[in-house]
């Protein structure tokens, strides 16, 4: 096996929408991003997509990362080939709200280190998000909470944004910016 080196990309889990935008190429381009931030369309697509995260084998593999990252203070204690020990204990702890914020914290300030594609991005961040609202609706919600969880949110519209833009074939200075 060859050797990986720190500026190789993992494998995508996947490169495109799973749902094909709710737009055509050329209406989409018409389109401000103020157009699309109040586009009862454009939610009800981010919606269908989030659910359809949920649904598929990749939930597996965002529960894995964000499970990884409410514990990451203690990553430092393992040893690279103890990783699986590592997950198995992130996934026994006991999450807490202030876990959940930290762990939000850190998704905000992009600590994670994890190259992901506009497609990845969005998934994360949208899984991520609604898991916490979940999860705090079950382990208890602060303001602090309840605010990150919103920025969370928003940053994955806005991601899902730059995801449409990519599957469109738009670079950063076409599209929406």
């Amino acid at each position: 096996m060859g050797k990986r080196t720190k500026n190789r990309r993992p494998k995508a889990l996947v490169s495109h929408m799973s749902l094909r935008p709710p737009y055509t190429r050329d209406e989409w381009l018409k389109m401000k991003v103020s157009d699309v931030a109040r586009s009862r369309v454009f939610h009800d697509y981010f919606e269908r997509c989030v659910a359809e995260v949920f649904r598929s084998p990749r939930r597996d593999t965002y529960v894995t990362r964000l499970v990884g990252m409410t514990h990451i203070d203690r990553l430092t204690e393992f040893e690279p080939q103890s990783f699986g020990k590592f997950l198995h204990e992130a996934g026994s702890q006991q999450l807490t709200t202030r876990k959940l914020e930290s762990t939000l914290e850190a998704i905000l300030d992009g600590v994670t280190g994890v190259r992901l594609n506009p497609v990845e991005q969005f998934e994360f961040l949208a899984f991520s998000g609604d898991f916490a609202e979940h999860t705090a609706g079950l382990i208890g919600v602060t303001d602090h909470l309840q605010e990150l969880i919103g920025q969370v949110m928003t940053l994955a519209l806005m991601s899902l944004i730059l995801a449409v833009n990519a599957e469109f074939g738009c670079g950063p200075n076409d599209c929406h910016r």
